[in-house]
């Protein structure tokens, strides 16, 4: 028996940034911090750490559902029933110290007295996150020098290290700061222990009740997405989607009775801006992380 939940969201998805972290679910390494929140990382060379307070993230879901077990792209039609499901879009926004409705839910049924163990968000490939560090020395972005860098507005694509005119990071001082919405469209992965190495999937199994991280191309039906060689982060692939899997309550879950009148669901941002840096400056900021947590009503 399926009971019908009629919150639509309006208060339920709370859309907030979370300021802890996410353990040993990303190659990268955290940016190092002073009391002040200051970033005391040595960003004098060649390297790269992820914001520990971004700003804001954004992703568009086709499909938002709740699984019985950790949800690959061979299996997660099957084990998951899904709140949201469409052809369009549902754009979801964290924003740091925000509470924000989300509009284009109805009412959903999902199976009671049933363990729902994790979740599962079929996303669009492009992403975007808006990032605002501050350094305890002056730093040089694109245009400008200071110790307050931020995201730009340039996407992933047309960003070149080497050329300064093309850094996605801006520098100045707080006033002068502008953060902007910085894009970038995930064709391929870095590998997880190996980020030199693309891949098609970043996979967490046995991290806080199971991550999965897997591109997909139009085809959902797929076992597996599999793209041609050479395999190169900048080539142009047919992929589509972003499956997200994520354990709900470190994997321990929840279970719908009768009385359960909503869920709430805080899409969340731990390591959600990956700054760049080298010898000139702090030349990029882009897309990272993200998380889910669900509870009952």
């Amino acid at each position: 028996m399926k009971t019908l939940i009629t919150n639509k969201f309006s208060k339920a998805f709370a859309v907030l940034l979370l300021l802890t972290l996410s353990g040993v679910a990303t190659a990268n390494t955290e940016c190092t911090y002073n009391s002040d929140s200051q970033i005391t990382t040595d960003v004098s060379g060649d390297g790269w750490c992820l914001e520990r307070d971004s700003l804001a993230r954004k992703v568009s879901a086709y499909k938002f559902g709740l699984c019985t077990e950790l949800p690959y792209a061979n299996n997660f039609q099957s084990v998951c029933e899904f709140i949201y499901e469409s052809d369009t879009a549902l754009e979801l926004i964290a924003e740091k110290g925000v509470t924000s409705s989300v509009s284009g839910i109805g009412d959903f049924f999902l199976t009671q007295d049933k363990l729902f163990t994790h979740s599962v968000l079929l996303l669009d490939y492009n992403s975007a996150t808006k990032g605002l560090a501050q350094f305890t020395e002056a730093q040089t972005g694109s245009t400008g020098t200071g110790t307050y860098c931020w995201s730009n507005g340039r996407k992933f694509y047309d960003v070149d290290s080497s050329d300064r005119t093309k850094w996605s990071a801006e520098c100045g001082t707080l006033a002068e700061s502008n953060p902007q919405w910085n894009a970038r469209s995930y064709h391929l992965f870095a590998d997880a222990t190996d980020a030199s190495i693309p891949a098609l999937a970043r996979n967490f199994p046995s991290w806080d009740g199971g991550w999965t991280n897997i591109l997909l191309d139009s085809n959902l039906d797929a076992a597996a997405y599999t793209s041609s060689a050479p395999y190169d982060f900048d080539s142009t692939t047919n992929t589509k989607y972003w499956l997200a899997g994520r354990g709900i309550d470190s994997g321990r879950g929840i279970t719908v009775t009768p009385l359960t009148s909503g869920l709430d669901i805080q899409f969340k941002v731990s390591w959600g801006n990956t700054i760049s840096h080298n010898s000139t400056g702090i030349w990029s900021m882009s897309p990272a992380g993200f998380d889910l947590t669900i509870a009952l009503k």
